[in-house]
């Protein structure tokens, strides 16, 4: 879930039960989108920035993932999953 100043990231498994996690972020927008967990955390390891920018457009469109701010040099996409 992404709001004003926060991002929240949840995760749910039938065998480890429910984590939440709240972090600071400059979010212009509010929305909810589920993510392959599996594919999230790929594609940040594949980054070595301090900071990251996530790009959603709508809970049905691919998300983008990059450095912050954008230097071109890597890109990720990631499709959402219906929640």
């Amino acid at each position: 879930t992404f709001a004003p100043g926060s991002m929240t990231l949840c995760a749910v498994t039938p065998q480890l039960g429910e984590a939440r996690e709240e972090v600071e972020a400059d979010v212009k927008g509010e929305m909810s989108v589920g993510v392959n967990s599996k594919y999230l955390v790929e594609a940040l390891r594949a980054m070595d920035f301090d900071k990251v920018r996530i790009r959603l457009l709508h809970p049905e469109a691919p998300i983008r993932l990059g450095p912050y701010p954008a230097d071109g040099s890597f890109e990720g996409i990631i499709m959402p999953i219906r929640i």
